[in-house]
């Protein structure tokens, strides 16, 4: 042999059918089929979240504009499967303040006509409108005026 052909390197055999590097490049029409299938489940579930949570219809319209992967965890994150039972929950525990947040206040409600009603349960010593004008935080004289209000 001459140097030549030593430093030729030989043509590499092709694998026959079975052999190792013969492996079969998925169907893309299966996988289309699989993808389309797991959308119809998500799809049917994001129905399904939506009818046990009684969703109005902004809020649904508002969820699905997510993009899927998020809604995939909202409703994964409420669907209610790895809730703890109620009995195994610490109990919620509340103090009494004499602070006040109120929400969903008609647009436009003066300072001074909440200020009005609400001095009715008590003396207010706080009352400031949060924008847009439809939330207020109120602070009350003690939590038991605040409790009536």
């Amino acid at each position: 042999t001459t140097a030549e052909q030593e430093a030729q390197p030989e043509p590499a055999a092709e694998p026959q059918p079975g052999e190792a590097g013969d492996e079969e490049q998925p169907d893309a029409a299966q996988h289309d089929a699989e993808q389309e299938q797991q959308s119809e489940q998500q799809r049917e579930l994001f129905r399904y979240f939506c009818e046990v949570w009684k969703l109005d219809n902004a809020s649904v319209a508002w969820m699905a504009r997510l993009k899927q992967e998020v809604r995939a965890a909202v409703v994964e994150e409420f669907d209610g499967s790895t809730l703890d039972e109620l009995g195994q929950r610490a109990p919620l525990r509340s103090w009494p303040s004499e602070n006040i947040c109120i929400t969903d206040l008609p647009h436009g409600v003066a300072p001074v006509r909440l200020r009005t009603l609400l001095e009715q349960c008590g003396t207010v010593k706080q009352c400031h409108m949060l924008a847009p004008g439809t939330s207020a935080f109120v602070q009350m004289a003690d939590a038991e005026q605040a409790r009536i209000a």
